[in-house]
């Protein structure tokens, strides 16, 4: 089954709005694409959230009869979709640790203090003379029950408040460029946005990437047709004339978060 890359996706009163503006789109794209097994994938797809373009599968010329215009503003909108759910996930954790720091403020913080109540000091009994005929009788001493001092009310001092330290959004990571070497570390010339390479030729894929400083990220090529030799060494299948296509993906190495994603078109000639 063939592995499609990531599509440029339209919602129905989205994709209406794109055809007044580039009527000349279906007509454009209306050949599908056919892959080495001979399966065809169409390049406009209506599905029930919408509509789906598979730009990374389109032909030369395809892409001029599109016209620069409409091309420039559809992989404007796969840029923009691939940068969304990073975005997302950025949110979700700035109110979770904002929910946390509300909760321990009211725990360590708010406390309820309360005074111990005032002591009832006892009463002082009055003293009683008792006398009896014919002998008298000593006159008796009072007794006095001492008064009770009252303990000290406790003073309270809140504690002064720590400033919640807030982390710096990280910007989105980009793929600014893919190198292809051959096995003499020489640039394989490029003509028309592909990769002029022979059959079972060797190469070897390099990503650029710009804001990767304190990130941790694994790098995946996926190939159409080809065959990977190592992690990031390709090898060319044997079909001259034939088109390849390498997805490349960058991804979060803890989270599997996908960061980036570029695609890589190879044609096989028979000599440079």
């Amino acid at each position: 089954m063939t592995i499609l890359p990531e599509p440029v996706r339209f919602t129905s009163q989205e994709y209406e709005r794109f055809l007044d503006n580039y009527p000349h789109v279906e007509r454009a794209l209306s050949d599908p694409f056919i892959s080495e097994e001979g399966e065809t994938i169409p390049l406009i797809k209506h599905v029930n959230e919408g509509v789906l373009i598979y730009l990374d599968l389109l032909s030369c010329e395809q892409e001029k009869e599109l016209g620069a215009a409409a091309l420039r503003e559809l992989n404007k909108r796969l840029l923009s979709e691939r940068n969304y759910h990073p975005k997302i996930h950025i949110a979700i954790l700035g109110i979770t640790l904002a929910t946390m720091i509300a909760i321990g403020w009211r725990l360590f913080f708010l406390q309820d203090v309360r005074e111990p109540p005032l002591a009832t000091p006892t009463a002082i009994p009055t003293p009683v003379h008792t006398s009896a005929p014919p002998r008298p009788v000593p006159t008796l001493r009072p007794t006095f029950s001492p008064i009770p001092t009252a303990k000290p009310i406790p003073t309270f001092t809140p504690k002064p408040r720590s400033t919640p330290t807030v982390k710096a959004t990280p910007k989105p990571l980009y793929i600014s460029g893919v190198y292809v070497q051959d096995a003499n570390k020489n640039f394989v010339p490029e003509l028309d946005g592909k990769y002029l390479v022979k059959p079972l030729e060797v190469l070897t894929l390099e990503v650029q990437l710009e804001h990767s400083e304190h990130r941790e990220f694994s790098i995946e090529y996926t190939p159409m047709y080809g065959t990977l030799q190592a992690p990031s060494r390709y090898i060319a299948p044997n079909k001259p004339g034939e088109f390849d296509l390498i997805v490349v993906k960058v991804s979060d190495a803890e989270s599997g978060l996908l960061l980036a994603q570029e695609s890589v078109k190879i044609k096989i000639i028979d000599s440079y």
